[in-house]
């Protein structure tokens, strides 16, 4: 059952390069919480080892995979038994350009059947590629990797199904204005999510 820390961040005139030091700053905080609430106890120490393409890892509790990302507002910590990715964006006007360079041509094929608004194609597109930064962030290649060597289909309802047969996936509904993707292992438990909202507050102390 993965568990999906995220917190609401205020935007105060800071420059990109400061929000951006702000936004990664309140990731770290968001996994101390997480990590305290996981293992019973605060670690001292956080301590980060990173893998060939970048992705952090912890080496002195094995097993505990986790993730973070943050855009501007947001942001969001996912941990899990299993690797695990996590992605969320801000939704915002793609180009056409951009939706045929990452999507597989089913995949482009569903963002323009949305309801013919550049807001449903926006959001479309983001749930696709919120989805696959997770799942290159799961597997650890990041943005090495060919977004369209791999797939999403994703029903009305929401459903997310990934073409790697060993992951699950969800997009995650936490707050209007945002898409937020999932990738995690598949494990003998059910797949569930455990949302964890965080005040900005208790995220002070970390920046």
């Amino acid at each position: 059952m993965p568990d999906i820390y995220y917190c609401l961040t205020q935007d105060q005139g800071n420059s990109s390069s400061e929000r951006k030091k702000l936004e990664h700053l309140a990731g770290l905080g968001l996994l101390s919480i997480c990590l305290k609430d996981l293992l019973g106890f605060s670690p001292n120490e956080i301590r980060l080892e990173y893998g060939r393409f970048g992705k952090p890892a912890l080496p002195d509790y094995p097993q505990i995979h986790f993730n973070i990302s943050h855009c501007r507002g947001l942001v969001v910590c996912a941990a899990a038994s299993q690797p695990i990715g996590i992605d969320c964006e801000g939704i915002r006007n793609v180009s056409e350009a951009l939706i045929r360079k990452v999507l597989t041509e089913t995949e482009q094929e569903a963002v323009f059947r949305a309801p013919f608004s550049n807001e449903s194609q926006n959001s479309r597109f983001l749930q696709f590629w919120t989805l696959k930064e997770a799942y290159s962030k799961y597997t650890g290649k990041g943005i090495t990797m060919d977004f369209q060597s791999f797939s999403f289909s994703i029903s009305d309802t929401g459903l997310a199904v990934c073409s790697d047969p060993d992951v699950a996936c969800a997009l995650i509904p936490l707050q209007p204005g945002y898409v937020i993707s999932l990738c995690c292992g598949k494990s003998d438990q059910p797949f569930s999510l455990k949302l964890h909202p965080i005040n900005s507050e208790d995220l002070v102390p970390y920046l």
